[in-house]
């Protein structure tokens, strides 16, 4: 047992890896296109033109766009474009915008002019007060200098609408700080596949008799196999037949994808005899403890190959260095001939052609012989 836990120790388990969708969902595409103001169609399939600068301001106090030439602005736009997301963007608004408290407030009244208009409706008669909270002012920054425009023209620079700046406004009025997007951050998700249906699918793939195949066990040695007549498609109808519950093919496949580390068909050719009758004295046992024995048994006969896969790296490594002379050898294929798909193909004599193959290690050259049976005899590799 001692020896086992040791050979065991000097394997290098790799874990799993399990596929990622390389498709970009819709919402996120659309995102980024905003946030790289591209010419796209929205959620409804109205076409948004591509952002620009704005018409000229015409402002006389800062001549913002005699100021700012034509170069300048579309650098600054350029920049704009490129920044990763909204809320980098916002910040970079917010940094631009200057706070400051009011010198002087003015309450305006609006008055009905007649008691006509005053009788026609409860709203046309009544104080609005324009008491603005705070006062702001802008400016561009490039090339390390600053230059104050003004809000026309800080819009049209951007080619950001008033709707965004006012409510960068209003948070940093409020906040101090620029906003961060919550766009799809909410919890009102009723398309969303509900929890105890994903722990039905869960429950449903883990029902099926998988079994692990000792030719994956050392790179992959949580992966587990179930027969090739099966198929994640077969598997959704049986859900769909036992359940009656409506869910997509493609929501059946994400849990199988993302929850499970399993594969159709073992991976088996020319098995090892010991391990298929350890395995098949395992499953034919029904004493606990002599299955526990069974077990230990295969893992410690598990681990001695892949000590001598160890071993066979290292003799490939001091032959690529010339210390020694390195050869594998074993029979590739035996092939009977005629190779036909007649069913009375079973039932004749046929002729065995054996390729055997000696490979050296240092040079990865290999040396194919070919013989019939009637040259010599397949004996045994000992």
């Amino acid at each position: 047992m001692a020896n086992a836990e040791n050979l065991c120790d000097e394997k290098n388990l790799t874990e799993w890896k399990r596929r990622t969708a390389k498709k970009i969902k819709k919402e996120l595409a659309i995102k980024q296109m905003k946030v790289s103001g591209v010419a796209h169609l929205n959620h409804v399939g109205k076409r948004v033109s591509a952002r620009q600068t704005g018409p000229d301001c015409s402002c006389l106090r800062f001549k913002c766009f005699t100021t700012i030439n034509e170069n300048l602005r579309q650098t600054l736009l350029t920049q704009f474009n490129s920044m990763t997301s909204k809320d980098e963007q916002d910040a970079h608004l917010v940094g631009l915008i200057a706070m400051s408290a009011p010198e002087r407030r003015r309450p305006r009244k609006i008055l009905a002019e007649s008691s006509s208009e005053a009788a026609s409706g409860p709203n046309t008669n009544m104080m609005k007060a324009f008491s603005n909270s705070a006062t702001y002012s802008y400016k561009i920054r490039a090339d390390g200098d600053e230059y104050p425009v003004c809000f026309k023209a800080f819009l049209s620079i951007f080619g950001v609408t008033r709707a965004r700046v006012r409510r960068l406004q209003q948070h940093l009025l409020l906040y101090g700080k620029s906003p961060h997007d919550m766009r799809g951050k909410h919890n009102n998700r009723p398309k969303k596949t509900p929890n105890h249906v994903l722990k039905l699918i869960e429950s449903h793939i883990s029902s099926f008799k998988a079994r692990q195949s000792h030719y994956s066990r050392r790179k992959n040695p949580d992966r587990l196999y179930l027969p090739e007549t099966l198929s994640v498609k077969t598997m959704y109808k049986m859900f769909l037949n036992k359940y009656r519950i409506k869910i997509s093919y493609k929501e059946y496949w994400s849990v199988f994808n993302t929850s499970f580390n399993i594969k159709f068909g073992l991976p088996r050719s020319d098995t090892c005899t010991i391990c298929d009758r350890l395995m098949s004295q395992q499953n034919l046992c029904s004493n606990l403890e002599e299955r526990r024995k069974i077990e230990t048994e295969r893992n410690i006969h598990l681990c001695r190959a892949d000590k001598f896969y160890e071993i066979k790296r290292k003799c490939k490594l001091k032959a690529q260095q010339g210390l020694i002379m390195c050869l594998s050898f074993d029979y590739m294929q035996n092939l009977p001939l005629p190779h036909i798909q007649s069913s009375e193909v079973f039932f004749a004599s046929q002729l065995w052609y054996y390729v055997f193959g000696v490979h050296d290690l240092a040079t990865n050259d290999a040396t194919i012989f070919v013989y019939d049976e009637t040259t010599g005899k397949k004996d045994r590799m000992m």
